[in-house]
């Protein structure tokens, strides 16, 4: 860079006597001498272009982040990637963002995944019952409310005020069969595995269709990758090994 009046600042450096200002590789600005007199000038000059190159390093994370979760971001998820909150809010409110659920946000052009966002909102939620047959193409029927089991002691009645249904469990037997499937929309999400779901239905059973439990068995029977002693020892954890056992002989 030519010039002979030059000074460092911090990283950056400034010529006096020049027709330009260069700091770093920031683009150049036209002040003439009255620089030397104003420094404050100098400053809002540095600072703004700063916080303008900062603003768009943290937009360009955001998207990356959206489009990595199909247009779904966390609060948590911005603060783990270093964007401080009022960045990630001035980011919400200037793209338009909604609020599907406490620190979750949508892209305003993505398709809301109900599941994904259940997921999100309630860690602990397992999807169960006959959610859990539809992930597993043992009925042909889609929930029309979405099944989830919680441990004891979650207040359930703002996500049954929101039109699910749920279930609840002591610590220890709520993890037994946790698995992972996709939603339609191709998020993962925890859901009972298809034993534990024959088990859950039978516990459920005054809750549940009988048709809809005798498809899922059938359905079940006909599986290859079926795994009837887990099935046998989760109906024995569960207490419904007396109640299996007849429709097991039927079928198998």
């Amino acid at each position: 860079m030519p010039g002979n009046d030059s000074c460092v600042l911090g990283s950056g450096s400034f010529i006096l006597g020049m027709d330009e200002l260069w700091i770093g590789n920031f683009r150049h600005l036209h002040v003439w001498r009255i620089l030397s007199k104003t420094k404050t000038y100098f400053f809002i000059y540095f600072h703004t272009n700063i916080v303008y190159n900062i603003s768009m390093k943290v937009n360009e994370r955001l998207e990356q982040l959206i489009e990595d979760c199909s247009g779904t971001i966390r609060t948590s998820q911005a603060l783990d990637a270093g964007i401080s909150k009022p960045a990630f809010y001035t980011y919400v409110k200037e793209q338009g963002l909604e609020k599907v659920a406490h620190g979750v946000y949508v892209s305003p052009d993505a398709w809301i995944d109900t599941m994904y966002i259940l997921h999100l909102r309630c860690g602990q939620a397992v999807f169960s019952h006959e959610t859990a047959l539809f992930f597993h193409d043992l009925t042909d029927r889609e929930p029309v409310k979405y099944s989830i089991t919680l441990k004891n002691g979650y207040n359930p009645s703002r996500l049954q005020a929101d039109g699910f249904q749920v279930y609840t469990i002591k610590d220890d037997l709520h993890g037994i069969g946790v698995t992972t499937a996709k939603t339609p929309f191709g998020h993962q999400v925890p859901v009972y595995d298809m034993e534990r779901t024959i088990c859950d239905l039978l516990r459920s059973r005054s809750h549940i269709e009988i048709q809809v439990f005798r498809d899922a068995l059938r359905g079940y029977a006909q599986r290859k990758e079926k795994d009837l002693r887990t099935l046998m020892r989760y109906a024995g954890i569960f207490r419904v090994e007396k109640q299996l056992r007849p429709y097991l002989e039927v079928l198998l």
